[in-house]
């Protein structure tokens, strides 16, 4: 018989790093400083529950060759029940090319990163994957057949690392990723089965540079609410909200990162309750609204953000009409 499952999430985001503005460069050259490392969290499993979990990191959006990342991740078994679980990986790609408009510059972007980062599983210090990682061709959700044994209360310790390799090549600027790791669990005993799994993952609607070339194929040959580039300068980005369309759009901003504060924003991006599904399936069950552009009608607003030290980030997800909805999508300062 297959046993009830909980899945618990953890979900990496990666961008590849490119020249802003008006320009397109090479990945810049870094020096080698070892692997960025970071406390993920908790996985947690029960035998006895059925639902999923998603923990959210860092967005790593100045991904260069050679840059190495590590993740410590507990999977804890917070039942009463002892379980036998596996960790699986799911991933999303949107290349650089869909998501910018690289001119005359042949090849830029047309590669995804699932087909050159690295993914590896390691505990007490023994990496218990082999190959490549991902290399873009697997099944998903891609198991890594850890098939370990957990008692209640107990918790084990896995180390996550990726590498985006020092060969990686223009093919690859701009393009974005996200994995999902997940911990799955099921009864001890020999006929135990794993239950079905999708991956959790669900692409945006559509992507700026999609809107803004009428490529986007809910509105195919259709131009949608987007956002240009207009200059900027080292510690400045100038940016212009087209819309199009005779209805309201609201396009949210978020430089260097930092969002609005919880205590004072309302989250307005909520799951659908019953009998009113989820608006938006591709955003987290947590997400808040940021400051916000809004355009009216037919109209166009141009804003300059001061005082940056390196990225603006723009996203659709508020206004009329979902299908037009595209991700955090960066801009940046001059020479960064």
């Amino acid at each position: 018989m297959k046993s009830r499952i909980m899945v618990s999430m953890l979900v990496i985001a990666m961008t590849a790093a490119l020249i802003g503005g008006a320009s397109m460069a090479w990945f810049e050259d870094a020096d080698e400083t070892g692997p960025v490392h970071f406390q993920a969290g908790t996985l947690l499993i029960d035998i006895d529950n059925n639902f999923f979990d998603t923990l959210v990191l860092e967005d790593m959006q100045r991904l260069n060759p050679g840059d190495e990342f590590e993740w410590d991740v507990w999977v804890e078994n917070e039942g009463t029940k002892k379980l036998i679980y596996d960790i699986l990986i799911c991933w999303e790609d949107i290349l650089g090319e869909d998501l910018h408009d690289f001119g005359n510059r042949v090849g830029y972007g047309t590669e995804p990163l699932s087909m050159i980062v690295e993914f590896h599983i390691w505990k007490d210090g023994v990496q218990l994957t082999s190959g490549s990682g991902l290399v873009g061709t697997k099944d998903k959700p891609l198991s890594y057949g850890i098939d370990e044994e957990l008692a209640p209360g107990e918790t084990h310790t896995y180390t996550i690392k990726a590498k985006f390799p020092t060969d990686a090549g223009n093919e690859y600027q701009g393009s974005k990723m996200r994995a999902a790791f997940v911990a799955q669990a099921k009864q001890v005993h020999e006929d135990a089965e794993y239950g079905d799994f999708e991956c959790p993952l669900n692409p945006w609607p559509s992507t700026n540079y999609l809107n803004k070339s009428a490529q986007n194929q809910h509105r195919p040959g259709t131009q949608g609410p987007h956002v240009n580039f207009v200059s900027n300068t080292s510690d400045s980005v100038t940016l212009e909200f087209v819309m199009p369309e005779s209805y309201l759009a609201v396009f949210e901003y978020r430089v260097d990162g930092d969002a609005v504060d919880l205590t004072t924003n309302p989250t307005l991006h909520p799951f659908g309750e019953d009998p009113h599904p989820n608006p938006r399936p591709w955003m987290g069950e947590d997400e808040t609204v940021f400051g916000a552009i809004a355009v009216s009608g037919v109209d166009s607003v141009e804003h300059t953000f001061e005082n940056v030290d390196s990225i603006v980030e723009i996203r659709l997800a508020l206004g009329g009409e979902r299908d037009w909805d595209f991700q955090w999508t960066p801009f940046f300062v001059q020479g960064d």
